[in-house]
C-alpha cells in the first residue's frame, strides 16, 4: 500500500509544541519540519513556564498540540520536572512527550518514562541524520501512533 508524507490517521492538523532553550536547533527543527512534514504546525517554547503559557492559550482556544518535543536542559527547571507536571493534568496527560535531547544517562531515562515520557530521542550532530529522525518520528507519530482524537481532549478539558 503507497502512502504519502501527508496522508495521516489523524483528522485535520497536526500540531507540534517544541520546548528547546537553544535557538538553533529550533530553526533547525522549524527547517526540517517545514520541508518534510509541512502538514504539521509547530509552536515554540524556550522554557517550561513558556511552555504552560502555551499550553493554557491552546487549551482555551480548543487547540491543544498532538506531540510535545522537549529538550531536557531548559534554563528554569529539569524538563523532567515538566514531564512530571503535564502528565499529571488531566487536560495535558495524553498528550505524547517526546524527549529530545543531547544526552540522557540511563537514571535519567528510566526517570523519564517513569513519569510519562512515551519516548527519549537523542539529538545527532549529522544534519542527514537529523533530518531522517525527524522524518521518522513525524511518520510514526502522525501516521502509525494511535492518539486520543483532539476532540475528546477538547471535550474533557471543557467539562463535557
Amino acid at each position: 500500500m503507497n502512502s504519502t508524507a501527508n496522508e495521516s490517521i489523524l483528522p485535520g492538523p497536526r500540531s507540534v509544541l517544541y520546548v528547546e532553550d537553544n535557538p538553533g536547533d529550533a530553526a533547525l527543527l522549524n527547517a526540517i519540519l517545514s520541508e518534510s512534514a509541512p502538514f504539521v504546525r509547530i509552536r515554540f517554547a524556550s522554557d517550561a513556564r513558556e511552555a504552560r503559557r502555551i499550553l493554557r492559550e491552546c487549551q482555551d482556544a480548543n487547540s491543544l498540540p498532538n506531540l510535545i518535543l522537549l529538550d531536557l536542559g531548559l534554563p528554569d527547571e529539569p524538563g523532567l520536572e515538566l514531564v512530571r507536571e503535564l502528565k499529571a493534568t488531566a487536560e495535558w496527560k495524553f498528550i505524547p512527550i517526546v524527549v529530545f535531547t543531547t544526552s540522557v544517562s540511563p537514571t535519567e531515562l528510566k526517570a523519564l518514562y517513569d513519569e510519562g515520557a512515551n519516548c527519549c530521542i537523542r539529538k545527532r550532530l549529522d544534519l542527514d541524520e537529523t533530518e531522517q529522525v525527524v522524518r521518522q518520528m513525524c511518520r510514526f507519530w502522525f501516521q502509525i501512533a494511535q492518539l486520543v482524537p483532539m476532540k475528546l481532549l477538547r471535550e474533557r478539558s471543557a467539562g463535557r
